[in-house]
């Protein structure tokens, strides 16, 4: 068992980095929908993805000139995303569903392609590191999945509340 997790190692640890990057940038970003599209649901999807890719992994890697076949199955992934990002936009009528799940997508995609490529020619084979960063990757998507946000629909940072002006004699919020 041990033997066979080493085998996909680089992609599922690289693919667990993006994991974990994906969902901390998702954070203070504002969701279509916040029972669909959470830090839950972006670390179900993206583990299952890093699975995906690390199987793909495992089948290129024996190939000629694996780092870029691997590389443009990431790029790849990229557009197949944006794709599902239409047909989720369009046809559940998630508005700015596009621009919340590409950058997402290119920055899951492009993680796992490049930490994975990196990985492998280091010699990166280590089963302990995937079962941490799976552990981390899982809590964060169960501690943030219920963190909603704005009901706006608009991909951007949350308002400033206040501004905070000093004067000599008060400070005025």
């Amino acid at each position: 068992m041990n033997q066979r997790l080493n085998s996909y190692a680089p992609a599922l640890s690289a693919g667990l980095l993006a994991s974990i990057a994906t969902i901390a940038v998702s954070l203070p970003l504002r969701s279509p929908h916040d029972s669909l599209m959470n830090a839950g649901t972006i670390a179900v999807v993206a583990v299952a993805v890093t699975i995906a890719m690390a199987a793909v992994w495992v089948v290129v890697e024996k190939r000629p000139n694996s780092a870029v076949r691997f590389l443009v199955i990431c790029a790849a992934g990229i557009v197949i995303a944006g794709l599902g990002a239409v047909l989720i936009q369009f046809a559940a009528d998630l508005e700015r569903s596009i621009s919340f799940l590409v950058p997402l997508a290119a920055i899951f995609f492009g993680i796992t392609g490049i930490v994975t490529v990196v990985a492998a020619s280091i010699g990166f084979r280590s089963s302990i590191v995937v079962l941490v960063l799976l552990a981390v990757t899982v809590s964060l998507g169960f501690v943030y999945a219920d963190d909603g946000d704005q009901p706006s629909g608009r991909l951007e940072l949350p308002a400033r509340t206040s501004a905070l002006t000093i004067t000599e004699d008060r400070i005025e919020t």
